[in-house]
């Protein structure tokens, strides 16, 4: 009957300490999963400092660079293949924006140097025609056509034809020897005087000037 006892009291002993030990296996469990996800939280935050939130960034910056807005540097964390990729993004922004201002300022030039030559034309009162020497397209000015007492309207279709039917015959060949010359090089600029036929069938002489540009 003692025996029994003590088998009964060691076995509840055994049972208390292996009770303790599941409670405490389990304490070590939940501490080291508190552990594992605090461990990812931190490698997230980390990849998305360094990764997701500079891609939204450049996502971000690529769609005002397309859309033609001014764009800042995208702040650069690090000194791996992101904060690579990110300076390069850097760089080319600001040599888009750079090239961006100088062809705003280049048309701006462009655009003041043809109103000052659309007003010298205006104030000088002259005639002018443009010629594309390849698809032998012309186009006048109105003042042009005024000239031999036509609208420009009244002259269409306009094409290179309209130019040269409107030229004495005789004095045709003569413009077009000078135009050669010029063409080839021994004239630095092409300048004929030649009889232009008026609406009224009369002949008006016109002196004519150009430059292969």
């Amino acid at each position: 009957q003692v025996f029994k006892g003590e088998e009964e009291r060691l076995l509840e002993l055994r049972k208390t300490h292996f009770a303790a030990e599941q409670a405490s296996m389990r304490m070590l469990f939940i501490w080291e999963a508190v552990g594992l996800l605090f461990l990812i939280i931190v490698i997230a935050l980390v990849a998305q400092r360094k990764l997701v939130t500079p891609v939204i960034r450049l996502t971000g910056n690529t769609q005002k660079l397309a859309a033609g807005e001014n764009v800042a540097d995208v702040e650069v964390s690090s000194g791996d293949e992101m904060g690579q990729l990110v300076k390069a993004f850097n760089s080319m922004v600001r040599t888009v924006n750079s090239s961006l201002e100088s062809l705003a300022q280049a048309q701006k030039e462009t655009e003041e140097k043809e109103q000052r030559l659309s007003d010298i034309i205006w104030s000088t009162n002259i005639g002018t025609w443009e010629w594309n020497i390849q698809t032998d397209e012309i186009s006048f000015n109105e003042r042009w056509a005024g000239i031999i007492g036509y609208t420009l309207n009244e002259l269409e279709p306009i094409d290179a034809d309209t130019w040269r039917n409107a030229c004495h015959p005789d004095d045709l060949k003569l413009s077009l020897e000078q135009l050669e010359r010029h063409f080839s090089g021994e004239l630095n600029r092409y300048e004929c005087e030649t009889r232009r036929r008026h609406k009224d069938g009369s002949w008006v002489w016109v002196l004519d000037r150009g430059k292969v540009v």
